[in-house]
């Protein structure tokens, strides 16, 4: 698979963190997965809600730890699917993942470790890291893999 990195950015507060999500967004569309990498508590809900939001999502886009997925409808359908809690690959086998991945939506995957070596398609991957004794300050990059 060919990686290409379309932004590397160092926010040091939620408005440059913003300001990712505005210019890395113009890259999604209906279809995309993006798998979003990084420690807890470093974002990736947060980010998930940023793009809700822009996308025209009118309800809180919350984490879907314990559901695992949640999905909203916006100016396009977006799955949202966490799995943290996810012990192996074998519990996904009854959610349907086939059918949500060729859904006309725009999929956001927190904690996809455990299926990225299936993802053997198109997507993108967007990783985030903490920086500085800040709080608030985030490395974040996205990277497009393509075949």
């Amino acid at each position: 698979m060919d990686t290409n990195v379309l932004i590397e950015i160092k926010a040091r507060n939620e408005s440059d963190t913003k300001g990712f999500a505005e210019e890395s967004l113009i890259y999604f569309k209906a279809g995309d997965t993006i798998l979003l990498f990084g420690d807890l508590g470093s974002g990736k809900t947060y980010l998930t809600k940023l793009y809700g939001q822009m996308l025209g999502v009118d309800i809180d886009v919350t984490s879907p730890s314990f559901s695992i997925i949640n999905q909203y409808q916006g100016d396009v359908l977006i799955n949202h699917l966490d799995f943290y809690r996810v012990q192996n690959s074998n519990e996904l086998f009854n959610l349907g993942l086939d059918d949500i991945f060729n859904m006309n939506s725009i999929n956001f995957i927190e904690w996809p470790q455990i299926i990225e070596k299936q993802i053997n398609w198109d997507h993108y991957r967007i990783y985030i890291e903490f920086v500085d004794e800040n709080p608030s300050s985030r490395y974040f990059k996205l990277i497009s893999m393509r075949n």
